[in-house]
């Protein structure tokens, strides 16, 4: 085992319990995210010159969230919430089955505009007309063409939705970025990500994910908290 994969397999066991874990999930309350350090070590700003060839780079610490693992867990729900989504489960069937076919003919249209809303989030918009061009592979703006690429993947993710894996992730990711070549398409990330503050450190970050070591164990996990039951 590499000094690497002990450090990894040490911070993994350090924040898990030592209980055993059982074939059977346990119902339980959910579990807390932790926090680990991390160090994030900034750039020079001078891109050429004196300044350029010093090594005045700056290492700083901040903190990655550490997810528990959930696959061997169930939530636990009081029975008034347990009653709700009861309810809406039992309206979702009845809609479905009186105005699904119906509805059915408005799915590109409701699945681009899911798209498009879902894309504001990373504050990319486009008009209606610029996305329908990127869909149909003329020439168009940037934005256009990630909300266009947003629509593709969750079509994908609706064929795989019986049989999502870690593969079937990464395969809606290479869809999802496959005109960002930079981004590495389909692959699991090699860097630090962060939602909030600006792109050059995560430093008043309003979340910062977990480090990307541990992304494949965590894939891994959820993947498998959807199938067993």
């Amino acid at each position: 085992m590499s000094n690497r994969a002990r450090d990894l397999e040490g911070r993994n066991n350090k924040f898990h319990s030592d209980e055993p874990k059982t074939p059977l999930r346990r119902s339980a309350a959910w579990p807390a995210i932790g926090y680990e350090d991390q160090t994030w070590i900034a750039l020079p700003h001078a891109g050429y010159g004196p300044a350029a060839t010093r090594d005045n780079r700056r290492a700083t610490k901040y903190k990655s969230a550490i997810p528990a693992h959930i696959a061997d867990l169930t939530p636990r729900l009081d029975s008034e919430t347990l009653a709700e989504a009861e309810a809406a489960t039992v309206e979702l069937s009845r809609f479905d089955a009186e105005l699904g076919s119906r509805v059915s003919a408005f799915a590109p249209v409701l699945l681009r505009s899911e798209a498009a809303s879902s894309s504001q989030i990373e504050n990319l918009t486009a008009s209606a007309r610029s996305v329908l061009t990127a869909e149909l592979g003329a020439k168009t703006g940037v934005n256009a063409m990630l909300i266009a690429a947003n629509t593709n993947a969750m079509r994908s993710a609706i064929e795989l939705a019986d049989a999502l894996s870690p593969n079937g992730i990464r395969e809606l990711h290479a869809v999802l970025m496959a005109s960002q070549p930079l981004h590495t398409p389909g692959q699991w990330r090699t860097e630090p990500v962060w939602i909030g503050t600006s792109g050059e450190s995560p430093h008043g970050a309003t979340f910062i994910a977990p480090s990307m070591e541990r992304v494949p164990e965590l894939i891994e996990d959820l993947v498998e908290s959807r199938i067993v039951v």
